[in-house]
């Protein structure tokens, strides 16, 4: 039996303890108006779906600066005012205590506790192209060497080719559109959380619908622009594609029914 030293990485101990420490005292934000009856937004982020790009232009349109997203992810809450108003990223404790004014993270729908004065949105994008975009990404984090939490943990799934990587991906990063709105991967429970949610859109029409609607009712300037951009040179070939299909069948019918029910293109 190993040391307990050996195991334990007194790094992420001491992360964990200025954690639970640091978020003592925070509690729910109410604003002190309300905006068409909402206090708060909350992005249901899904996985390469644009989603980093806008919480960037939420935190600048909320006061920051190109560093703001930088300095949230590495605070130890994941929380920041920003002239007044909180801003908390992956953080779940918080982000279930309604502990901000824009919030957003990776955590599915089913894991959180969202008050019903929360505005929550979330973009949908073609299933094919949001796996491909996730090996890329990590393709071109290798190659850069990346200092990134994403490397550590999914630097395996793409250490190959295309199909090691489909052989490697656990299947809730593999349908996590799907995942998000149902941890069984049900189509219709995952529809049905959809429906719960104030606004849901696709990655193509951001700037069009979503940002003049966001912007009337928050009274906020949103300036939109997509910000990453693979430099990984892939083009799947038949087979590979033909096989991706077969194992995201389910979120392929979820993101299908979704498109035609809020009239979205694909």
């Amino acid at each position: 039996m190993k040391p307990i030293r050996a195991v334990i990485d007194p790094g992420r101990v001491w992360k964990f303890v200025k954690r639970k420490y640091g978020q003592r005292g925070i509690d729910k934000f109410t604003p002190n108006q309300s905006f068409g009856g909402y206090e708060r937004l909350y992005h249901v982020h899904l996985r390469k779906c644009a989603g980093t790009s806008l919480n960037k232009c939420f935190l600048n349109a909320l006061g920051g600066d190109q560093d703001t997203y930088e300095s949230l992810a590495s605070s130890d809450t994941h929380r920041l005012l920003l002239e007044g108003r909180p801003v908390v990223g992956w953080n779940t404790d918080l982000l279930n205590r309604s502990a901000y004014f824009f919030g957003f993270s990776h955590t599915p729908i089913h894991q959180l506790l969202i008050d019903e004065r929360t505005f929550t949105f979330t973009f949908l994008r073609d299933p094919v192209d949001r796996v491909i975009s996730h090996y890329r990404m990590l393709q071109d984090m290798q190659r850069a060497r990346a200092n990134h939490p994403t490397v550590r943990h999914e630097a395996g799934w793409a250490f190959g080719d295309f199909d090691h990587f489909l052989e490697r991906i656990p299947r809730f990063h593999l349908e996590n559109q799907l995942y998000m709105f149902s941890a069984d991967f049900d189509v219709k429970t995952a529809l049905q959380a959809l429906r719960k949610l104030s606004y849901v859109g696709h990655i193509t029409e951001i700037a069009e619908r979503f940002v003049p609607r966001i912007s009337q009712i928050f009274d906020l300037h949103l300036e939109y622009k997509p910000l990453r951009k693979s430099h990984f040179e892939f083009e799947i070939s038949d087979a590979q594609k033909a096989r991706l299909i077969s194992m995201i069948d389910d979120e392929i019918r979820f993101y299908e029914a979704a498109c035609d029910e809020y009239n979205l293109r694909h």
